[in-house]
């Protein structure tokens, strides 16, 4: 609740949640129209408004529009539930008497993994809505952190996981998307395994060039938007309650709560005209 004599800063940080398939553990999933069409049947627009109350942005990529090397030109999976619908119906997924579609005695249903937090529960509720819409029968598994991270994070027993990542407004994507951290204690929770991304990721991190990693980086998003090991879903505000007299607050994103002080040698609290 906002007081009177407050002001409340929304802060864009480069952290993402995401839905990361694991496609080894689930038929459906390892379909690559089936990833595409859970992209584009996601209103992540919808869900920032319901669980985040609109202090937050929809991500479309494991980049945000604010971190650097994003490629805003690229066609991202924005919602669109007709288009989700064409490729489930193109690729000969068909809906059953229950609603739910299915392709050579293949069911399109898996489970989705979320941690005990309220937002991400929400976040689950609302992305079974709109999938079951699609034809997909979705069973969600709340967990608790410890019984999440030791039981299914480490050895990558999930089939869908609804998960957060903390990057760097200067990314460096290797360790969630090169295939040698698809394992424990590795960061790659999408099992993500494309030789093209890796040779991508392994020179832009030797590469200092601005604009051959510019370039990198583009390319890097384009495998994500071909292969979608992952849906992205939104990205929340870092809210900063400062008392309503102090101004000069000028920060727009960060990568660490701290840096929201980088500033503070510009803010102020009262100004006085002096005549020279």
């Amino acid at each position: 609740e906002k007081r009177k004599s407050t002001q409340v800063y929304g802060i864009s940080t480069p952290r993402v949640f995401a839905v990361f398939f694991n496609v080894t553990k689930n038929a459906a999933l390892a379909h690559d129209e089936v990833r595409q069409a859970l992209a584009y049947a996601t209103d992540r627009d919808a869900i920032v408004r319901e669980v985040l109350l609109g202090r937050g942005q929809p991500a479309y990529s494991a980049f945000l529009p604010f971190m650097n090397g994003f490629a805003s030109d690229l066609d991202f999976p924005r919602y669109d539930f007709g288009k989700a619908e064409n490729i489930l119906d193109e690729a000969g997924w068909k809906r059953g008497d229950d609603g739910v579609r299915s392709k050579n005695g293949t069911r399109l249903e898996f489970e989705l993994t979320v941690p005990d937090w309220p937002e991400l529960a929400h976040t689950a509720d609302l992305l079974r809505e709109q999938w079951e819409a699609l034809g997909a029968r979705v069973t969600v598994n709340v967990l608790s952190a410890a019984d999440l991270q030791q039981n299914f994070v480490r050895p990558r027993e999930y089939q869908a996981l609804l998960f957060g990542e903390e990057a760097m407004i200067e990314s460096d994507p290797y360790s969630f998307w090169h295939s040698s951290q698809k394992h424990d204690p590795g960061l790659n929770l999408a099992l993500f395994d494309d030789k093209d991304a890796d040779d991508t990721l392994l020179s832009l991190r030797e590469d200092t060039e601005t604009g051959k990693r510019l370039e990198k980086y583009r390319d890097f998003q384009e495998a994500l938007i071909r292969e979608n090991p992952a849906v992205f879903l939104y990205s929340p505000s870092y809210l900063y309650v400062v008392n309503g007299a102090v101004q000069g607050i000028n920060v727009k994103s960060i990568n660490t709560p701290a840096q929201r002080f980088d500033t503070i040698s510009e803010w102020y609290m009262d100004t006085t005209r002096v005549r020279k």
